[in-house]
């Protein structure tokens, strides 16, 4: 064996959960090869080695199975729990064919994954070279295209006495998940939000809370006294709640906060965006006064009636 042609896909290009799906996930090359006065019979994958070890799909062990064709080639099926991952085929004239079915999982950070499938070529009377057939599989990534912006009024917060608008308003981020779907949406960690952000002059904090159904809540207190709540969920969906008073800069009557929020898909792929959250500040009104009345011949010395 001489050389190969070496086989590239790309997870974005899955029918139905990929991300693109402009390029074809089935890919065809062939071996080069001097096949001398017994000529080849057999393109096989050397049965000592185990080109998927450790490889899994959606968390699941990637098992591959051989079977020999009747025309001499032969087909290499991978699953994972008994859903498709890939097929390799290779038939006796040295040609070979690649179907990418499912997702690989990929190490956090890498966006390739090569698997190495070291084939051997047996002539008639036995005579063995092996070559490896090198597949590249590119991983898919999850992008966040659109955000809801959210707006609340402080004028509707119970103390008051407004209660014209809700103060609980929701949202739904626009994402195309990707081949490996995400698995989680999180404010990014280490991003500061509040910036010093105070209620009725006391220093708001910010917690975090991971929930059992794969969602996150964020809880704002200042003193011991709730400000908002942020819930993001794993289906992309979100929601705040304005609990008390932020104190606004002088003259300002709108403060926004924004949010960095990290989509993370199953193999750990992040996308962002910013969430904004506008807090409309509250003013004072005059709703009731008491009129005054004055004469001026009470004026002292010289009113006419004092």
């Amino acid at each position: 064996m001489d050389g190969v042609e070496a086989l590239t896909v790309d997870e974005d290009d899955l029918a139905s959960i990929g991300s693109d799906q402009n390029d074809s996930v089935s890919v065809d090359g062939k071996f080069t090869t001097t096949e001398g006065s017994d000529r080849v019979v057999s393109y096989q994958l050397d049965a000592a080695t185990n080109p998927i070890d450790g490889l899994t799909s959606h968390g699941e062990a990637v098992e591959l199975v051989e079977t020999a064709n009747a025309d001499g080639s032969f087909t290499y099926t991978a699953t994972a729990n008994g859903n498709s991952v890939f097929t390799l085929v290779v038939n006796v004239d040295g040609s070979y064919n690649f179907t990418l079915e499912g997702p690989i999982d990929h190490a956090s950070g890498s966006d390739a994954l090569t698997l190495n499938f070291p084939i051997t070529a047996t002539d008639f009377d036995g005579d063995t070279s092996t070559m490896v057939l090198p597949v590249t599989i590119q991983d898919d990534v999850p992008t966040i295209e659109n955000v809801v912006p959210l707006t609340v009024d402080e004028n509707d917060l119970i103390t008051n006495g407004g209660q014209s608008n809700a103060l609980l308003v929701e949202g739904q981020f626009t994402t195309t998940q990707g081949s490996d779907g995400v698995v989680q949406y999180q404010l990014e960690t280490g991003s500061d939000p509040l910036n010093g952000l105070t209620s009725n002059g006391q220093v708001i904090t910010l917690a975090e809370v991971s929930n059992a159904d794969g969602s996150f809540t964020y809880t704002a207190t200042a003193n011991g006294n709730p400000v908002f709540t942020l819930q993001v969920n794993s289906d992309g969906s979100y929601s705040f709640e304005l609990q008390g008073a932020v104190d606004h800069a002088p003259n300002s009557d709108t403060l926004t906060l924004d949010f960095s929020i990290i989509a993370t898909d199953f193999d750990g792929d992040t996308s962002k965006i910013t969430l904004p959250v506008t807090i409309v500040d509250s003013l004072p009104v005059v709703t009731d006064f008491e009129a005054i009345s004055v004469d001026e011949d009470d004026l002292a010395g010289i009113g006419s009636d004092q």
